[in-house]
């Protein structure tokens, strides 16, 4: 028997607490006592963001299947006030997706540390309690003592958080085999940003990690522009959106989409995904300012290549929204 989230059930914010068994995580349950090894947090649209033994990176919900109920614990904010805060934060921590895991050394200072006022000796790497925790610190949410330093035990314990009553979906065949499968779009993407920022940081000696941080550097040394966009072409991080609707052509024409789906789970589909899409919009809109300002102030290459890719990505999501919205409007037909 496998097991999925009843993802309809999660709000921004949720702390997903996961059992993994490899011998990383069997330290980390007998180092600090937790039922627990591994902290991902619930971004909305469908995702979560989690720092793994790679670094930041994006989940699919509906790709983390589970052999145990007791596997899995949803802890929640008790304050709900606060979640357009939290909303915000996580929508900056998105930004670094593609930041390097911390060295073992600091992840095991994390498991281990017991003082409050300890900073991070790497405050520019990543592991998944970090990650969560400074999360919630930004949006002026202490929930652990120490957002540099701390352990799936101590969210736990958290005065702040309470755990979800949630039930488990059981897995069938089709769902078990859509998580299985490898998802070439996701799975290049966090491939290509984890290779550039590897080659980034080669190229010019310092230890960026994420897009805010290479911009800022661009601005002060526009020297690396052609290099860096070089970098970023040899990649597949410009492409993936592309690949994406190649790879899903049905989501882009009525026709197709209720020939692949069916009307009824294509409705449904199109129902829960149509916020999801609205969102993607607005991002992608906030994304292209920023770039189209950054490239009108340094005519830098890297900066243009950000702005093109983004407009493309928005044309994607505005096709899809209107093939969504065609699903629903033409409800009363079927």
């Amino acid at each position: 028997m496998k097991y999925l989230l009843p993802v309809y059930e999660l709000q921004i914010g949720d702390i997903l607490m996961v059992n993994r068994y490899d011998t990383t995580a069997n330290w980390i349950r007998e180092k600090t006592n937790s039922n627990y090894s591994h902290v991902l947090i619930y971004r909305g649209d469908n995702c979560f963001l989690e720092s793994d033994g790679l670094g930041v990176a994006s989940v699919n919900p509906y790709r983390l299947l589970f052999d145990k109920l007791e596997d899995v614990c949803i802890l929640r904010l008790k304050d709900t006030s606060k979640l357009s805060k939290i909303a915000q934060s996580i929508g900056n921590a998105a930004n670094k997706i593609g930041t390097s895991y911390a060295t073992p050394l600091e992840v095991g200072r994390g498991m281990d540390c017991k003082d409050e006022r300890m900073v991070a000796n790497q405050p520019n790497r990543q592991f998944c309690t970090r990650f969560v925790a400074q999360i919630y610190k930004e949006a002026g949410l202490p929930v652990v003592k120490n957002a540099d330093y701390c352990s799936p035990k101590d969210f736990e314990d958290s005065d702040m958080l309470f755990k979800l009553n949630i039930s488990l979906l059981e897995a069938s065949e089709e769902q078990i085999e859509f998580a299985n499968e490898k998802n070439p779009p996701i799975q290049l993407l966090t491939e290509a940003t984890f290779t550039f920022f590897d080659n980034v940081r080669t190229l010019v000696g310092k230890d960026i990690q994420t897009f805010p941080q290479l911009d800022e550097f661009l601005r002060l040394n526009p020297k690396f522009d052609e290099q860096i966009t070089k970098i970023l072409e040899k990649t597949d991080y410009l492409w993936v959106g592309d690949l994406e609707r190649q790879l899903n052509s049905h989501l882009y024409d009525f026709d197709s989409f209720i020939q692949y789906y069916g009307f009824e789970n294509a409705l449904n589909y199109s129902l829960s995904e149509l916020p999801h899409e609205i969102n993607r919009t607005a991002n992608f809109k906030n994304s292209i300012e920023v770039y189209k300002k950054l490239y009108d102030e340094t005519s830098l290459k890297y900066f243009d290549a950000h702005y093109k890719c983004y407009q493309k990505q928005l044309q994607f999501s505005q096709e899809r929204f209107t093939v969504f919205s065609q699903v629903v409007m033409s409800n009363h037909d079927y």
